[in-house]
């Protein structure tokens, strides 16, 4: 699995993805829509990951 780690050094991070507090895991697929935002150690986030990966 790849992913894209960003650095929130322009300030642009929060306001171009909702962001409201760190860490922040967003989930966008591959035509560019996010299908799920998590906020923290959610174990949601952990579900939605095993839910896209085992089709």
């Amino acid at each position: 699995m790849n992913w894209v780690n960003l650095l929130n050094e322009d300030e642009k991070l929060p306001t171009t993805y909702g962001i409201e507090g760190y860490p922040t895991k967003i989930i966008i697929n591959p035509e560019g829509l996010i299908v799920g935002k998590y906020l923290g150690e959610a174990t949601d986030f952990y579900r939605k990951v095993d839910e896209l990966f085992r089709n």
